[in-house]
Formats: structure tokens, C-alpha cells, sequence
């Protein structure tokens, strides 16, 4: 879904990972808050073809693939004084995965969403997450839109870990 830009907010849109952790590199040193919300390929062709790729008669082609940045990894050397914020889009141990990723990419927060799930996360107006933060138990938000989910969170990272029912 593409959402309009909201007023106070300076966009930068980029195709390959390559061009989100050059913009990373520019903004995320002096801001406050880094919002890690889009999802970078874990990987890339590791050669890119400038055309068509034609059949050559063989039964099949060999595609190597080369490991993208991790950009949110990434973020602690680049921001150490901002808050850094991940997702993690699980189809199983969402609650084991989004905690190692936590301490893994040196986050302050991962919101984590069940993705196996149709009626919420990709292509659904709603979303339902359980978001993890330092020093503390989980924070469960129930299933809702998500315009709606992205004011609670921005509340939930203000407020250091509170968010009003």
C-alpha cells in the first residue's frame, strides 16, 4: 500500500539496499528516532544483466546470490545515540526470533507480526504486532488498522516503553 507522505516528514525513496543504506549513511546520524519499517532482501543477484537473459538451450540457469547489507545491524555504530527500531515479519517462533533479533541488530525495540497470518501484516488494513524492547516484557497490541497501530508505537517509543490503553 502507498501511503502519502505526512507533513514534517522527509522522504527518501529508493529500489536497491544498496541506495537505503547510502540514505541511512546521510539521515540516521542526527535523528532522534530511526524506524526501520521496510524490508531489504536478504539477498541479490550477485551480478546484474544490463539485458535480457536468453535461453541458451540448457535445462535451467545457475543464479548466484550475493548477502545485502544489514542495514538495521548496521544503525547502532551509525545512530548509537538514536533509538533504533526493527520489525521482524515471522511465519513461526515469532517470540524467540524477534528477541534475538533485538539483541542481535542492537535494536531498543522490535515490533513483530505473525505474517503467516492473511488478515493481518502485507496487503491487510489491519495489522496485530507484540513488540519487544529492552529491559522489559513484551507489549501486545491487538489486532487494529494500521494507522491506528502506528500512533500507539510511535506512543510506545516516546514514552519509553507506556502506552495509554
Amino acid at each position: 500500500m502507498n501511503q502519502e507522505t505526512p507533513e514534517g516528514v522527509r522522504r527518501i525513496d529508493v529500489v536497491a539496499a544498496s541506495e537505503m543504506q547510502a540514505a541511512l549513511e546521510e539521515a540516521a546520524p542526527a535523528a532522534d528516532l530511526v524506524v526501520m519499517a521496510a524490508a531489504v532482501a536478504d539477498y541479490r543477484p550477485r551480478e546484474r544483466a544490463d539485458q535480457k537473459l536468453k535461453k541458451s538451450g540448457a535445462d535451467g540457469m545457475v543464479l548466484e546470490l550475493a548477502q545485502n547489507p544489514d542495514l538495521l545491524a548496521g544503525l547502532a555504530a551509525l545512530a548509537p545515540e538514536a533509538m533504533r527500531v526493527g520489525f521482524a515479519a515471522e511465519t513461526e517462533d515469532l517470540e524467540d526470533s524477534a528477541r534475538g533479533k533485538l539483541e542481535a541488530k542492537q535494536a531498543d525495540w522490535i515490533v513483530a507480526n505473525d505474517v503467516s497470518r492473511p488478515d493481518i501484516g502485507f496487503e491487510a488494513t489491519d495489522n496485530e504486532v507484540v513488540v519487544f524492547g529492552r529491559g522489559g516484557g513484551p507489549v501486545r497490541f491487538p489486532k487494529q488498522s494500521k494507522d491506528e497501530l502506528a500512533g500507539r508505537l510511535l506512543e510506545l517509543f516516546a514514552g519509553g516503553g507506556t502506552v495509554s490503553s
